[in-house]
């Protein structure tokens, strides 16, 4: 039951992104601000983002563990479906990648950089770059984005089954 959950997150995911809607990142950075502003001389401490990670990951953890105890396993199934919705796909990418294209095709390659500026790394932002150079660094950046969403999605995929099964066997 655990792989039919994920796939159907799966499919759901992909006609998110085809539809440009819910974007994990965009609650994310949200979720983040709260931890954002720190006072001059304590940027290193890391216990208000450390907080912010492991809160929603420790309230999912006790609601499933709580859910699954009870007996109410397929109550779960609900909860693991929506956290996997958040956690995968690359939404955003679509519509910048069709403007994107639709100047390369035309040779504006002010235009085409124009439209992927946001999502190329930092450093590769403001140089002035060829049309090539640009084109791979924007590669690079979709193959990292992808690679990060998929090891997300296989790190949740591990970590559902694993627990589901540890339960049952009753650690």
């Amino acid at each position: 039951m655990v792989f039919v959950v994920f796939l159907l997150a799966y499919m759901v995911r992909r006609r998110l992104d085809s539809l440009d809607m819910l974007s994990g990142d965009e609650v994310w950075r949200r979720w983040f601000r709260y931890g954002s502003r720190v006072r001059a001389g304590h940027e290193s401490g890391i216990a208000t983002g450390l907080a912010l990670v492991l809160f929603p990951a420790l309230i999912l953890g006790l609601a499933e563990y709580l859910l699954v105890s009870s007996g109410w396993r397929m109550a779960a199934y609900p909860l693991e479906f929506l956290v996997l919705v958040v956690l995968m796909g690359t939404p955003g990418w679509r519509q910048v990648l069709r403007a994107y294209a639709e100047a390369w095709h035309r040779g504006d390659m002010q235009s085409a950089w124009h439209h992927v500026k946001d999502l190329l790394p930092a450093d590769e932002r403001g140089a002035a770059v060829s049309p090539e150079a640009m084109h791979l660094s924007l590669s690079k950046a979709l193959m990292v984005s992808v690679f990060q969403r998929f090891f997300r999605w296989l790190s949740g995929m591990w970590l559902a089954v694993s627990v589901s099964r540890s339960w049952r066997v009753g650690w």
